[in-house]
């Protein structure tokens, strides 16, 4: 059994997040997929809770995957954009060395969550986040997923939806959105065993 870890915001986490549809998405596609998972955090969460419970809620359940999906709360506190790349790095270093688990992390989706008054601060890390290296697994623009999609919806001739709500919850529609394109940025462990040995690296 195959074990995947989310660990999120309210983008990904809680009843509002894309969470639950991204594994919907998967037994959708592979009923038979030899998986269990578990769903961590909160509105509030931030990096530097993810890093202090790496330990037990990733490392300890020894997973075949992790996907990150958060930002909105370090982005609207003090803490500078090279503090959190830095504590991004370590729960890459810890997930690198102490599991074989491929690792995702999703951008700052900017366009749903940061406010007007956070925009500077959430590309800023966007950009970092595009230069820090990951060994198995990688980045899911999920910023630039609602962006194209934001642009190309307002381009039609029929009525028009929102990804998210006027407190900046995810819509259905939203939960859709980045929950399909997430599913397509990620490369599932479908192997009894887990990843195949040619692609653990």
């Amino acid at each position: 059994m195959n074990k995947i870890i989310l660990f999120g915001d309210g983008i990904l986490a809680g009843p509002q997040g894309f969470g639950e549809v991204l594994l919907d998405f998967l037994f959708l596609h592979h009923p038979r997929a030899p998986v269990s998972s578990s769903i961590y955090g909160d509105k509030d969460t931030d990096y530097a809770r993810v890093l202090r419970e790496c330990p037990l809620h990733i490392i300890g359940k020894t997973p075949q995957l992790v996907v990150l999906a958060l930002g909105k709360a370090d982005i609207h506190s003090s803490k500078p954009v090279p503090a959190i790349l830095e504590e991004i790095r370590h729960i890459i270093s810890m997930v690198e060395t102490k599991t074989k688990a491929r690792l995702y992390i999703a951008n700052v989706c900017s366009p749903l969550f940061a406010g007007e008054d956070a925009w500077g601060k959430a590309e800023q890390l966007n950009r970092g986040l595009a230069e820090v290296a990951i060994s198995r697994g990688g980045f899911i623009d999920l910023h630039g997923c609602a962006e194209t999609f934001l642009d190309e919806h307002r381009q039609g001739p029929g009525e028009k939806h929102s990804l998210h709500s006027q407190d900046h919850a995810l819509t259905s529609l939203g939960r859709l959105v980045l929950a399909d394109f997430a599913y397509r940025a990620i490369h599932w462990p479908l192997e009894p065993d887990g990843l195949k040995e040619a692609d653990a690296g």
